[in-house]
């Protein structure tokens, strides 16, 4: 078997990173897909947000984020990496 240079490899906190997006991601869907439409859209009071507005938004911030956090592992290790996965709505 072929060994892969440890400069090929994404560092350790990039994998951390990963590992924990993936798991939030998981839990939300997890969460969230046990919720009627009522509960979901339901605020505490007027200007407070709602639980599918906050995971809209973190669903949003995902978007803008991750592609940036992608390119910049990237180019830190030279080579390919698979896709980050990015929340998508609905």
């Amino acid at each position: 078997m072929k060994s892969v240079p440890d400069s090929a490899l994404p560092p350790a906190w990039s994998l951390r990173l990963i590992a924990e997006l993936d798991h939030a991601d998981r839990r939300a869907k997890q969460v969230a897909g046990a919720l009627s439409p009522e509960v979901l859209n339901w605020k505490p009071r007027h200007d407070k947000w709602s639980i599918g507005q906050c995971l809209h938004h973190l669903a949003l911030a995902n978007e803008i984020y991750l592609p940036p956090i992608d390119e910049v592992i990237r180019a830190a290790r030279g080579t390919q990496r698979r896709e980050l996965g990015v929340i998508r709505k609905g």
